[in-house]
């Protein structure tokens, strides 16, 4: 669920675990009442980030001085210092995409491709199916539009380096 609200956010929220867990906390109260408990917690935490984000529209520009320039960060607090995602480019082109993009985009990469079907992805965000279909096409053909050209090429090798690696003992 951090990793939901992480992508979700955009990097935008001070503390996705605290987000994550306040989610949880709103999915427990009903719990023992739901029919599908995973897709219920899903859409608490993810109602809980949306209203955390809504907030933060509204919030005063803070302006952090740093070294011979300000930065200026419509924030609550802070952001992470020193946060460093693993694939930049990816993170950046997520980022640029709505919040309900974005949403649907992490559902569909969560588990391994072709485990979660559109129909789930409908339900967990409460739309319908051809609403989930028509956002999950919007939100690929915005990603390919941003990703650099050969992004996918360097993606698939890299990974596939990544996996051929060989574990050693640590003496």
């Amino acid at each position: 669920m951090i990793a939901l609200v992480s992508a979700i956010s955009g990097d935008r929220l001070y503390d996705p675990e605290q987000t994550a867990e306040s989610g949880w906390h709103r999915f427990y109260t009903h719990w023992k009442d739901c029919d599908n408990p995973g897709a219920y917690l899903r859409a608490c935490v993810m109602n809980v980030a949306r209203d955390e984000l809504r907030a933060m529209r509204g919030a005063p520009i803070i302006e952090l001085a740093s070294g011979d320039f300000a930065e200026h960060l419509p924030c609550l607090s802070t952001p992470l210092a020193g946060f460093d995602p693993w694939d930049r480019e990816l993170t950046d082109a997520l980022a640029s995409l709505s919040d309900k993009l974005r949403a649907a985009v992490v559902l569909d990469t969560e588990l391994n491709p072709g485990e979660r079907s559109v129909a789930e992805i409908a339900e967990m965000l409460q739309i319908t199916r051809l609403a989930a279909h028509m956002r999950l096409k919007r939100a690929y053909a915005r990603l390919r539009k941003t990703l650099p050209d050969g992004y996918l090429e360097k993606r698939k090798a890299r990974l596939r380096a990544t996996g051929e690696l060989e574990e050693r003992s640590a003496t």
